[in-house]
């Protein structure tokens, strides 16, 4: 489970790049303090976060399924503050967002869905 939190980080660090390089930040002299700078980021703290978390996961894995899935949760409510986060903030980065964090938690609602303790409550 830990590789999704890699591959959310992968695709925040290509956003933040992108936003660094898109054409209407290039003639700026300091694109770290224009829109783009700010937006490049902040997806790359959210990236950071990313990382760290599935180094957590890698050194502390959980192995009875109610860790598994209470982890899942965890990740699930994560993605959507971050969809939540990137349509109010940004509205030009709202569209990566929602590609990014709303498919990996429908795809953690899937794991969740289909992890034996799930409807063990």
């Amino acid at each position: 489970m830990w590789w999704l939190f890699v591959v959310s980080a992968l695709i925040e660090l290509a956003a933040g790049a992108a936003s660094l390089f898109s054409p209407s930040s290039i003639p700026a002299f300091n694109k770290l303090t224009t829109g783009q700078g700010a937006e490049a980021v902040r997806w790359w703290s959210v990236a950071v976060i990313s990382l760290g978390a599935a180094a957590f996961l890698v050194r502390n894995a959980p192995d009875s399924d109610v860790g598994k899935q209470a982890i899942g949760f965890g990740m699930l409510i994560y993605n959507i503050f971050l969809s939540i986060f990137c349509l109010r903030d940004y509205p030009k980065a709202s569209s990566v967002g929602v590609l990014v964090h709303i498919p990996l938690a429908v795809g953690f609602l899937y794991w969740l869905k289909t992890s034996t303790a799930f409807f063990s409550f």
